[in-house]
């Protein structure tokens, strides 16, 4: 069964064929190290092979996801899809199920991500990354207050963190009101 997933850091919709590869790129799409997510095309021999290969561009350099329960059962379909890897030349950065599902950092990307089609007012977005940019990180409910919305504004800080505008501590407890809220760099400010 495939799923499609589409972020600000994929230039298209991603077409992954396995839950865990997924939620993967669940992860990925909200860690801020994380600046792009593609699909990229593979060939052996001169012909296109029918493989997914995810590649991440991080902030360290360039990485073919692997997700090590997600590889193909069949014989065949693994050596194919170990040679596809392979032609990339790309070093792996590998995503067990046990690190996917780690707690409470998956109970909090679900949580986040469930918040990506809200829409958020410009005047909001424009509020909370000024004062983010002014005190460097604040807390969720800070960021919250910042909207200026009354109603959904802890969603509308969600929303941007999966806008990848803003980064959400995902790993140090359940999010609450201290949850810390930091502004990602823009790829301008990178440069």
């Amino acid at each position: 069964m495939s799923r499609f997933l589409m972020s600000p850091k994929s230039a298209e919709p991603l077409r992954v064929r396995h839950r865990l590869v997924h939620d993967a790129l669940i992860l990925a799409a909200l860690d801020p190290d994380v600046r792009a997510i593609e699909a990229a095309p593979v060939e052996i021999a001169g012909t296109p092979a029918p493989v997914d290969v995810i590649v991440l561009g991080r902030t360290d350099g360039r990485f073919v996801l692997d997700v090590p329960e997600a590889h193909p059962r069949d014989l065949d379909a693994a050596g194919l899809a170990l040679l596809a890897i392979e032609s990339l030349n790309l070093p792996t950065l590998s995503f067990p199920a046990p690190d996917i599902r780690r707690q409470p950092r998956w109970s909090n990307a679900v949580l986040v991500w469930d918040a990506r089609a809200v829409r958020v007012p410009v005047d909001a977005r424009v509020q909370v990354l000024a004062a983010l940019a002014e005190a460097g990180t604040l807390t969720l409910h800070e960021a919250a207050q910042a909207t200026g919305l009354v109603r959904g504004p802890v969603s509308a800080v969600l929303a941007l963190a999966c806008a990848d505008l803003l980064a959400i501590d995902l790993d140090d407890g359940p999010l609450g009101p201290e949850t810390r809220v930091r502004r990602i760099p823009s790829r301008e400010d990178a440069r």
